[in-house]
């Protein structure tokens, strides 16, 4: 889960940055045989056109000065020797394709074993790469040559594994496999990339041969449910007024359902307690065998800043919650692109003096759809989307020109467009780069909770979460990391990380800043204990004041954020201690 905790601005003279960044507050997580007999065993032959004759055989030179056996090349007959339970998609006038261009021409042994290779491509062209054509022995007779076909076909599922219930949901989605050949390749990555999926169940396929003739194959999977998942998380990102320092618990727990589930659960608070708090919890679960999920979210979150505004007696509460369902439209081993459609609650509340008086009540109701898309090629990763969202006049929401707004002039049931796209580079002499940028469009003043938010937390390291907002914007993160070493026999690992942070941002209203720049710029260090917790420290220095209202450009600051795995350590002390 990625939960995304957005605090309060700094500034906090503006309702509506309040509002914005509770809205927002949420949990930091620190953290995917062969055809039916179409041709019978005889084959189907491609003759040329010289006529038969007794098989020719001639001697060339070859480049080491000895002579290599060739022959006249007058046919080809294809043996398919698989029971495939489907007819094979690959027909012989395909294969036989590449053999017209040696009809009637010298041809080695090695020769046809290069065109046994050019009609296996076929069938990976067309999709079906558990293929294989052979030159057996034989008389040749006549320069006509036989090659055997064997298609690949699964015939057999076997799941191992301690647990039954993660047993049958892995046979239940390999089943559909089984007896179906020849076997394509993207029904292969399809399925497993979906077994891989099931929220909540760890498990591996492999490939291994039948016994029930040529082509034979049978799908061996492992199963298990996943371990429950503890995090726990120190960082010190946050604004002033709001605590600078906090921590996040955060768990994920594996459920029973047939076709897969899990919990999932954090809470923030800041090392003052009274100033800031948030609960989120989340539940995922696998509604059909091709992959269509749902998921259930809620937050709540609570503030009470201290510092100078503390004299005003300032509190502030959000509920929010989310329910969506999400389908792969297209999903193989290194690529996926899934639709997501779902519907968003949230009431953001404020007061003064202890409560005593009410400054801000907003309350949006929104639907969203968004396709997203990943991809891995020759080491590098794309991952990216696009989301469109429009607040719904349901359920008793918000209105435009509604006393109370944070943003006077927000219209609640604006158009909102959103993007995202991430890079990341393989290693190139021990130095990895990343990108990350987003940016939204909206054409109308927004709700406070459906700002684009810079800071901390979100993007432009540096500024306290919330430090800028914007109706729209973009922005964008680089990252660098390299020279690593490794100590302890490779268990720690360190290495140095650099960054630099840009964005810009518009206003519609005509209280906030009509437009502006800001950028940050750092570097640090990151330390690996592996299995178990990850250290990052990071000097950042932010480039510009963030409103331009003659504000003072925030400090550099020295940011950390440490990330432990407590089963897995707790675990290790156990075992010490056992032993």
């Amino acid at each position: 889960m990625a939960g995304i905790l957005q605090v309060l601005a700094s500034s906090w003279g503006c309702w509506g940055c309040l509002v914005r960044l509770l809205a927002l507050l949420a949990v930091l997580v620190a953290l995917s045989g062969c055809s039916n007999r179409l041709a019978s065993l005889g084959g189907t032959g491609l003759q040329g056109t010289a006529s038969p004759s007794p098989t020719s055989i001639a001697t060339v030179a070859n480049d080491g000065g000895e002579e290599a056996a060739t022959l006249t090349l007058t046919g080809i007959t294809l043996n398919r020797v698989s029971d495939l339970p489907n007819p094979s998609q690959v027909s012989d006038e395909e294969l036989l394709s590449a053999a017209n261009p040696l009809i009637g021409k010298k041809v080695s042994i090695e020769g046809l074993r290069d065109l046994a290779t050019a009609m296996e491509a076929k069938f990976r062209e067309a999709g079906y790469p558990y293929a294989r054509v052979i030159l057996p022995p034989q008389k040749v007779e006549g320069g006509v040559v036989t090659f055997t076909v064997i298609e690949g076909w699964i015939d057999g599922v076997t799941v191992l594994g301690p647990s039954s219930p993660e047993k049958i949901q892995t046979e239940v989605r390999l089943r559909p496999l089984d007896k179906t050949g020849p076997v394509e390749v993207r029904d292969i990555e399809r399925t497993v990339a979906l077994l891989q999926r099931v929220p909540g169940l760890k498990s591996h396929v492999a490939i291994a041969r039948g016994g029930s003739g040529p082509g034979a194959m049978k799908l061996v999977a492992d199963a298990a449910k996943e371990e429950p998942n503890y995090l726990l998380n120190i960082q010190n990102s946050g604004s002033r007024s709001l605590g600078r320092e906090g921590a996040t618990f955060f768990a994920s727990v594996p459920g029973a359902a047939p076709l897969g589930d899990e919990f999932q659960f954090a809470a923030y608070n800041t090392f003052d307690y009274e100033e800031q708090m948030s609960l989120q919890a989340v539940y995922e679960r696998g509604l059909t065998l091709d992959g269509l999920t749902a998921r259930l979210a809620a937050t709540y979150a609570e503030a009470t800043p201290s510092g100078p505004v503390a004299t005003l007696g300032l509190a502030s509460e959000s509920v929010t919650a989310d329910a969506s369902l999400s389908y792969p439209l297209y999903l193989r081993r290194n690529t996926s692109l899934d639709l997501t459609a779902g519907f968003a609650y949230a009431d953001f509340t404020g007061e003064l003096f202890s409560g005593t008086v009410p400054f801000s009540d907003d309350r949006t109701r929104s639907a969203y759809v968004s396709l997203d898309g990943k991809t891995k090629l020759d080491g590098w990763t794309l991952d990216g989307g696009v989301l469109f969202k429009r607040g719904l006049d349901v359920l008793d929401a918000s209105k435009a020109g509604d006393a109370n707004l944070a943003r006077p002039e927000a219209e609640p049931e604006t158009l909102i467009s959103l993007g995202r796209l991430a890079v990341e580079s393989p290693r190139f002499y021990g130095v990895q780069a990343r990108m990350r940028a987003e940016g939204q469009y909206a054409v109308h003043p927004l709700m406070a909770v459906d700002e684009f938010s810079f800071g901390n937390y979100t993007i432009v390291r540096g500024y306290d979460p919330g430090a800028a907002a914007g109706d729209s914007a973009i922005a964008a993160a680089f990252d660098v990391s390299g020279f690593r070493q490794t100590f302890w026999n490779q268990r720690i690992s360190a290495e140095l990380t650099g960054f630099y942070d840009l964005g810009k941002y518009w206003n519609q209203d005509s209280t906030g800043t009509e437009e502006r720049s800001l950028a940050s710029i750092g570097g640090g260090v990151r330390v690996t204990l592996t299995g178990y917790l990850r250290a990052d420290v990071t000097y950042a220095v932010p480039l510009n004041a963030p409103l331009g209202q003659g504000e003072d450009r925030p400090d550099p600051r020295l940011l950390f954020s440490i990330t432990a795995d407590t089963a897995a350590i707790w675990e290790r002390i156990a075992n010490v201690w056992a032993s």
